[in-house]
């Protein structure tokens, strides 16, 4: 089954695979960080203000409903695995 295409104007791109490719880059961001300073802005990076699931998440009401909880779920588990990276990169490094 393939995703569905996120990719119009209203959805700036966050597809699935693009959530996937970030993660990708946020975990080995996460295990060659060396200390709790350079984990830290990795959070704000990846869950701050300005990151991709922040802006995601105030889009989220843009996309149609079907689309709209697809990308709900999905930036979700993104967020989910960031916060699981950051806290196993925090027991690493303590």
């Amino acid at each position: 089954m393939t995703d569905p295409d996120l990719s119009g104007p209203e959805s700036a791109g966050l597809t699935p695979a693009h959530l996937d490719a970030q993660w990708e880059a946020c975990s080995a961001e996460l295990q060659s960080a060396p200390d709790a300073g350079a984990i830290e802005q990795l959070r704000v990076k990846y869950l701050g203000r300005k990151s991709l699931a922040v802006a995601g998440l105030k889009r989220l009401g843009l996309l149609p409903p079907e689309q709209r909880a697809l990308l709900g779920k999905r930036l979700n588990l993104f967020k989910a695995d960031v916060e699981r990276g950051l806290a196993d990169a925090r027991q690493r490094v303590s």
